[in-house]
């Protein structure tokens, strides 16, 4: 067992526990708009899931760098953790305001959005950050919430409005493009009620939209200079996170896990453990599929409905990997 972070008895946890798969036995949860699927193939056979790294307070922003290293977040400390490909983790910074996303640069550098912060940061390889943007003409940005960067190094992200306790100044909540030599974001899309999670297709020509509001997520495809056009819908649902295998599926990390076709199909959903909320593949070869997990357990001796946030890092086997790298990259250096 590692050491302890801070003191928060972050370890690694040898607990297996069983997936439910919808399809395989199980009826999938029955929500509006959702549509139920025969199977699951992506899951590798008689996949369970493992717990890996736990004594976290609430795990978000899960991300990986199609190298097998997955970056994740501890949101109230601020802490921006990493899951090496060969199982060890690691510190890379401290103190991000509400990290709701994160995002790899070309260069290994980590553009992570701090929604309480209400602005985008650069942390480079020796941990260090710097504000990338904070406004949009002149405004307070509303709360950056997904982030997908390009291989050019351009920069989606979305701006929705999150509750951080402070007056918003924009008018709108816009999905942004930063192009890799300006200073100042221009508007992607204006089209989108609440824009939150990000992806992109394996190619990089279409990005994947999660609008919470609306409850849908959309495609778009990606144009020069990062001009996006032909939405269509992808998903009769919302998600908080995504993320994309090798073979372009989508998968709607949202509580449970829906896995969508390139074309919309609907292929399957499964659980684990707990409510997950973003997930990102990773591991030597590329076919592990880690979900941030959040499981609510009632505080002892507290009133009735007093519940704490207990987040990990959960692990289980798949057939595909994910989506290759931007471009070759030189990985932040752990702490």
């Amino acid at each position: 067992m590692p050491r302890g972070i801070a003191g928060a008895s972050l370890g690694l946890a040898a607990a297996l526990l069983p997936l439910l798969v919808h399809g395989q036995g199980r009826a999938p949860t029955a929500e509006p708009g959702v549509p139920r699927a025969p199977s699951l193939s992506l899951l590798e056979k008689g996949a369970r899931i493992e717990q890996v790294v736990a004594g976290l307070q609430y795990v978000e922003a899960a991300t990986g760098d199609g190298k097998g290293n997955v970056f994740f977040a501890d949101l109230p400390t601020g802490r921006i953790l990493r899951w090496s490909a060969s199982g060890r983790l690691s510190i890379i910074r401290d103190g991000a305001a509400t990290p709701m996303g994160i995002g790899v640069a070309p260069s290994g550098q980590l553009i992570i959005c701090e929604a309480k912060g209400r602005k985008l940061t650069v942390t480079d390889a020796d941990g260090y950050a710097r504000t990338l943007i904070d406004a949009y003409q002149g405004k307070k940005l509303n709360s950056p919430c997904g982030v997908w960067v390009d291989a050019s190094g351009g920069v989606y992200f979305s701006d929705p409005r999150l509750d951080h306790g402070e007056q918003f100044e924009q008018d709108r909540e816009r999905l942004y493009y930063l192009r890799p030599d300006a200073t100042e974001p221009t508007p992607a899309a204006e089209d989108l009620r609440r824009p939150e999670a990000l992806a992109a297709a394996p190619d990089g020509r279409t990005l994947y939209v999660a609008d919470v509001l609306d409850n849908k997520t959309w495609a778009y495809a990606i144009g020069a200079n990062g001009s996006l056009s032909g939405k269509r819908l992808l998903a009769p649902t919302g998600t908080r996170g995504l993320t994309v295998d090798e073979r372009g599926n989508v998968y709607l990390i949202s509580g449970a896990v829906r896995v969508y076709s390139p074309g919309g199909d609907f292929l399957g959903e499964f659980r684990g453990p707990g409510p997950a909320y973003s997930g990102a593949f990773g591991g030597e070869d590329g076919r592990i599929l880690y979900l941030a997990c959040n499981i609510q357990k009632p505080v002892p001796g507290a009133p009735p409905g007093k519940v704490e946030s207990q987040g990990g890092l959960y692990a289980v086997r798949m057939t595909v990997r994910g989506r290759p790298p931007t471009a070759q990259t030189t990985e932040p250096a752990p702490r």
